[in-house]
């Protein structure tokens, strides 16, 4: 199987593209969908994340966990995956890079970039695109942009600029995500 590499987004420009149909041929970091969590993270530190997020999902039964990478990437200011709490490959369902921005008309350029390409190899893909108001700021100055790319199988792809206003603490910035069905359905089934 042939894998899309999303590192290629940032510094290559994209290879000759084929009609991509599953979620599993596309990289982030050279880690996919179906992956151990193991074959780039210790176990060590894989059990220190759900020690660390143990209220992360507290809202459900926290059958999945998020392991999270900060710093020493190559293309990405942070990375993070989600696994089952319980199975002991840890298999990978989601994987995210995040890319810090503090002008969001930057964020928005990588993120068209981004679109445009994954336009062109997801045409069997749904594609979505709205903003809104983020949650979490009750002034309605922070705004989300969201891209969504969606199989039949309810596997996506989003590509999200956060445009987070200063007094919510945290840094605006790109979100590129592969997210499995399963993540999904388990998910959704607790919003």
């Amino acid at each position: 199987m042939m894998k899309f590499i999303l590192i290629f987004i940032f510094t290559l420009g994209f290879q000759s593209w084929i009609k991509a149909d599953d979620i599993r041929d596309f990289e982030i970091e050279g880690i996919s969908i179906g992956d151990s969590a193991l074959d780039y993270f210790t176990l060590e530190h894989i059990l220190k994340e759900f020690e660390i997020g143990k209220d992360e999902y507290s809202y459900t039964d926290q059958k999945f966990a998020d392991v999270y990478k900060y710093g020493g990437m190559d293309l990405y200011d942070n990375l993070n995956v989600a696994v089952k709490r319980k199975d002991s490959k840890y298999i990978i369902y989601t994987v995210t890079g995040q890319i810090t921005y503090k002008n969001i008309n930057d964020c928005l350029k990588k993120q068209k970039e981004i679109v445009n390409k994954f336009t062109i190899s997801l045409q069997n893909f749904k594609k979505d695109k709205w903003v809104e108001k983020h949650p979490r700021d009750n002034t309605g100055k922070s705004k989300i942009h969201w891209v969504i790319f969606e199989n039949k199988n309810n596997d996506k792809i989003e590509v999200v600029c956060f445009d987070l206003a200063k007094h919510l603490k945290q840094p605006s910035g790109l979100d590129v995500g592969i997210i499995s069905a399963e993540y999904r359905n388990w998910l959704q089934g607790y919003n």
